[in-house]
């Protein structure tokens, strides 16, 4: 499927190509819009297997705290750490730290 990098003449000739009527006095930016109503969604073999086992998955925005748990709770962490920690950077010690933060978040 071209995109806003191809020449207009290369636009044209897909749309017509799969079956689209286009008039090629139409502005590279009038064809994109043809395009972008043309576009198909991504189909991921995931989506599939979930189907068929009846199960529907969602897509959230990727690091959004509102709407993916783990990252507020990452964050509850963080906070917790950020307060409380006073030794210098000691692996064995913040490691055992950072468990008690966890543990300390609620859910």
């Amino acid at each position: 499927m071209p995109t806003q990098a191809n020449r207009k003449h290369e636009i044209i000739n897909w749309l017509r190509d799969n079956g689209e009527e286009v008039d090629e006095s139409l502005l590279k930016v009038k064809l994109l819009k043809i395009l972008k109503r043309k576009k198909q969604p991504k189909r991921y073999v995931i989506d599939k297997m979930a189907a068929e086992h009846g199960h529907t998955v969602v897509r959230i925005p990727p690091y959004h705290c509102q709407y993916n748990a783990v990252e507020l709770i990452w964050a509850q962490v963080k906070r917790h750490a950020a307060r409380n920690n006073t030794s210098p950077f000691h692996r064995n010690k913040n490691a055992g730290f950072i468990n008690k933060s966890v543990r300390k978040c609620d859910a």
